[in-house]
């Protein structure tokens, strides 16, 4: 069993729960901090993690709390182990906070980071640098451009390409619901005075891709190791057009066509910005079998518990190297190959008539893990399906 103290700060749902049971399943209980917004979707989201029974130690901040207090609690409280605890973020908003005060946190703990400096990270929530970086590392990415809002009288919107997607510039500060795919110039200036009313100040233009598939690399980086167990391929798209991560089909990276796009991307990672920690990468393999960089997560991703049956535990993995231990005795027996369903996502398609319910019922009997549901904790289920469930008992 682990000897060191691991604390995950996020906003509650299924990536703070899953990774919350990575550890919980290795007999590690974790302190969660949840920096948490005050509205009832919030609350909702803390609760279905308190439902688990490994969450026995927590701290819950709310929307007006200056973000300091959140720092003085992690050194006061949490930071005087005799053996430095490991921050996991599982929120862009909790990666820029813990990145603000990189410097004077990584006295007393392990954290994520870029070249051990603050606002390393910062910088690459930034999509808009991501994508520069990238490219002049060799990795192919869609042709973007930044967009200031509200629009001048300069703007020419026919110098931009269509169809093309309108997304929040900066990771932490926006929201993947005002996403916008634009097929014309009318729906680009639709799109753009949507940004608009929900002001931003800035916004980035991509160029539309017409790809076959997109796929997510998860994996991490720490002591000059990197380690990507597998990929996830969303298989949406060939189905119903549209596409998505509800269900996926994961895949070792030593069998995928994909292998050498993930060769690429960890070496970037590592050596391109220099960067420590859990990520998961997004790209689209394209019909001639070239692959396009879509987007980078600093951070761990609601898939993570997902891919258990592959006997990787990412998150737990990761805080193993970190602290010296071999990370092969946190791994068990697994598939290389299977699927897997976001299982409530699925069954909203379903109801509203985008997935018939056969197709639903067969991607949740096809697959081998869930998001809420897990053998042993079978709270947080029962609380998304809105039965009275208590939260455990914190200190």
């Amino acid at each position: 069993m682990m000897n060191h103290d691991v604390v995950i700060i996020g906003d509650g749902g299924r990536n703070q729960l899953g990774i919350l049971r990575e550890f919980g399943e290795h007999g590690v209980i974790p302190y969660l901090v949840f920096a948490e917004r005050d509205n009832a979707e919030q609350k909702r989201k803390t609760e279905v993690v308190l439902a688990s029974k490994y969450a026995k130690r927590y701290k819950v901040f709310h929307k007006n709390i200056k973000e300091k207090h959140i720092i003085e609690f992690l050194m006061d409280s949490l930071g005087n182990a005799d053996r430095k605890p490991v921050i996991i973020s599982t929120c862009d908003a909790a990666v820029e906070l813990i990145d603000r005060y990189v410097e004077q946190l990584s006295e007393k703990f392990y954290l994520t980071n870029c070249q051990g400096k603050s606002g390393g990270v910062i910088y690459y929530l930034d999509k808009y640098n991501t994508f520069k970086k990238a490219k002049d590392f060799g990795i192919k990415v869609a042709d973007s451009y930044v967009i200031t809002l509200p629009l001048n009288s300069d703007f020419i919107i026919s110098e931009y390409p269509v169809p093309c997607i309108l997304k929040p510039r900066e990771s932490a500060n926006g929201r993947k619901a005002d996403i916008e795919i634009c097929n014309d110039y009318i729906q680009l200036r639709k799109g753009l005075r949507k940004f608009e009313k929900l002001q931003y100040s800035e916004i980035l233009l991509q160029q539309y891709l017409d790809y076959e598939y997109e796929f997510s690399i998860h994996g991490w980086i720490a002591n000059g190791h990197v380690v990507v167990p597998g990929i996830c391929r969303y298989l949406h798209k060939k189905i119903i057009g549209t596409n998505d991560y509800m269900f996926f089909q994961y895949i070792a990276v030593k069998n995928c066509r994909e292998k050498n796009f993930v060769r690429k991307l960890c070496e970037f990672m590592k050596d391109g910005i220099g960067y420590e920690g859990c990520f998961v990468g997004e790209a689209f393999m394209m019909g001639d079998g070239s692959i396009y960089l879509n987007e980078m997560n600093y951070r761990t991703c609601d898939l993570s518990y997902n891919e258990i049956p592959s006997g990787h535990y990412i998150a737990v993995e990761y805080v193993a190297d970190q602290i010296g231990e071999e990370t092969k005795k946190y791994q068990k027996r697994g598939k290389d190959n299977f699927y897997s369903v976001l299982t409530f996502a699925v069954i909203r398609l379903a109801l509203k008539r985008k997935l018939t319910l056969f197709r639903a019922l067969k991607e949740i009997i096809m697959s081998s893990s869930f998001e809420y549901y897990a053998k042993g904790d079978i709270k947080p289920l029962l609380y998304k399906l809105g039965l009275p469930i208590k939260a455990s008992k914190g200190c």
